[in-house]
């Protein structure tokens, strides 16, 4: 079965993969710890699906190429879907990894970027792993790479590359569904020279 998936969001909630790269050992480092192992086990026990896979993937095997920091965040941006198969569910898509400080009520930007292409995820009993990863090149072979990695879904992936507006909104609710799972004090992100964006609208 295929799913187009333009308008739709992947709540992207990492659920046991996030990490915490500074801890000063005050009540405040202690009860950020608590709340972020409390989110874990919760997360834990909920199924697993393929999206988690992908995130799992954008933050153990992604994220550690960009500058380090304290969160990291991934942004799924879901064009298509074919589930056709559980041995390699095909999921076409503009997957963003984001690393972020907290800086009292606010995440400020610190590295990450857009990596779109089609992930192939396997499941394996009642878990779900990324096989492989086809990435759309950068610079001049950007637009034939997409064109052959995408298909039939290349237009949905261009309305999308395009609506910057939807981008925007689903960035926003994506960092929401992550602070609250994982009981982070922020009510705001900010990227490096603009005003900070708040996340509850």
């Amino acid at each position: 079965m295929k799913r187009n998936l333009l308008w739709a969001m992947a709540a992207a909630l990492v659920f046991c993969s996030f990490s915490l790269t500074s801890c000063t050992g005050d009540s405040d480092s202690d009860d950020a710890k608590t709340d972020a192992e409390e989110a874990a086990i919760e997360a834990a026990a909920l199924p697993d699906t393929y999206l988690a896979a992908i995130e799992r993937y954008m933050v153990n095997d992604v994220a550690a190429s960009y500058a380090a920091a304290e969160y990291h965040i991934p942004v799924d941006l879901v064009v298509a879907v074919n589930e056709s198969n559980p041995d390699s569910i095909l999921v076409w898509g503009d997957f963003w990894i984001e690393n972020y400080n907290l800086s009292a009520d606010t995440l400020l930007f610190v590295s990450g970027g857009s990596h779109p292409g089609l992930m192939y995820v396997a499941k394996e009993g009642d878990k779900y792993r990324v096989t492989s990863f086809d990435a759309v090149a950068d610079g001049s072979g950007f637009l034939p790479s997409a064109k052959k990695i995408f298909g039939e879904n290349f237009d949905a992936f261009q309305k999308l590359q395009s609506d910057d507006d939807l981008r925007k909104d689903l960035r926003r609710m994506t960092i929401l569904a992550y602070v609250k799972q994982n009981n982070i004090p922020a009510t705001m992100y900010k990227d490096y020279g603009w005003d900070p964006v708040a996340l509850e609208k």
